[in-house]
């Protein structure tokens, strides 16, 4: 009974942090005042590290799993149970109750209301706008970035984003980058669009620093981006915004009056803007592959699995937090 003694206190510090986290104030007191200590910490350590350790945590996993596999069944059972339970604990310390937070659409209205199609086609023009007012600079670096996180994210540590060495193969799943909650690492698919790459760092950087729905991760790298004092870094936030408010508007084109007026709305655009968006197209639609559509399928039961029951969709809900920081110009 002593060999499973650690299995036992494994199994009741799980339980026991996961209930005291169920509600969202404990959820958000713990997102605000214990992350960022925990996050202080383990980012600088792991930040030391040229290349990502958290990608090669994700590919020593099956070997470590075929070595205790391989063992007495006893002790194969007992130390895969050990190995589960410490993964667990570190998922909700690093990404897990950091899900359970006040969301962020809280923070400017307390009774949010549906927006209309109305409202998107506004937004649309308005950001529209402001990527053209920034269009000219052709390159970035990641100091801009990472300066601008800083400058937005007070109270917490923002390391250097790294590039996952296995970039080609993220392509295939159609990621553009990761967030490592055992090593509070930001990682970057090197590949991407030049004018995405900004916006994908920041967005990675908007998980580490505790804002784990898709949505709010989001409108946390559009703010970044946007406060940035590199011209290329604004243009990809306010790019990368249009993405997703042309995504709704399209959601919501059902008739064929509808559509015929979104198709009209995407051919009015600035011709720098229509260009990048036609770029990031056919970047990702090389890449679209059966392996493609099973990383969606585990992406969608993972956000689902984490209490954002639109899956993969609340990525395209930053729409809202997008409305409501600009009705007032709209």
């Amino acid at each position: 009974m002593k060999k499973y003694k650690l299995c036992f206190i494994l199994l009741i510090c799980n339980a026991v942090v996961f209930i005291l986290t169920l509600p969202r104030v404990c959820a958000t007191f713990y997102a605000e005042r214990v992350f960022p200590v925990l996050e202080n910490i383990f980012a600088r350590v792991f930040g030391l590290f040229p290349f990502s350790v958290g990608e090669l945590l994700l590919f020593a996993a099956l070997p470590l799993w075929l070595i205790i596999y391989l063992r007495h069944p006893l002790v194969r059972f007992r130390q895969m149970f050990i190995v589960i339970l410490c993964a667990a604990m570190t998922f909700q310390l690093g990404c897990g109750i950091n899900y359970r937070r006040v969301p962020l659409i809280y923070y400017y209205t307390a009774a949010p209301v549906p927006y209309e199609r109305e409202d998107v086609v506004k937004l649309i023009h308005l950001l529209s706008r402001y990527a053209e007012e920034n269009v000219g600079a052709d390159s970035y670096s990641n100091a801009a970035v990472r300066d601008a996180a800083r400058e937005y994210l007070r109270g917490i540590y923002v390391p250097n984003p790294k590039p996952l060495l296995t970039s080609p193969l993220y392509c295939r799943l159609n990621i553009s980058g990761v967030y490592s909650p055992f090593t509070y690492e930001a990682n970057i698919n090197s590949m991407v669009p030049s004018d995405e790459k900004p916006f994908v760092t920041a967005h990675e950087l908007s998980h580490l620093s505790g804002f784990m729905r898709e949505d709010e991760a989001n409108f946390t790298a559009f703010q970044i981006c946007g406060g940035s004092d590199d011209r290329f870094v604004r243009y990809s936030g306010y790019v990368s915004g249009l993405v997703y408010a042309l995504n709704e508007c399209y959601y919501m084109s059902a008739t064929e009056e509808l559509f015929e007026d979104y198709h009209n709305i995407v051919l009015s655009l600035p011709a720098p803007v229509l260009k990048s968006l036609r770029e990031r197209d056919e970047f990702w639609g090389r890449y679209q592959s059966p392996l493609a559509n099973v990383s969606l399928f585990v992406n969608n039961l993972y956000i689902r699995a984490n209490g954002e029951d639109s899956g993969v969709e609340s990525y395209n809900e930053v729409v809202d937090l997008l409305i409501q920081k600009y009705k007032k110009f709209m």
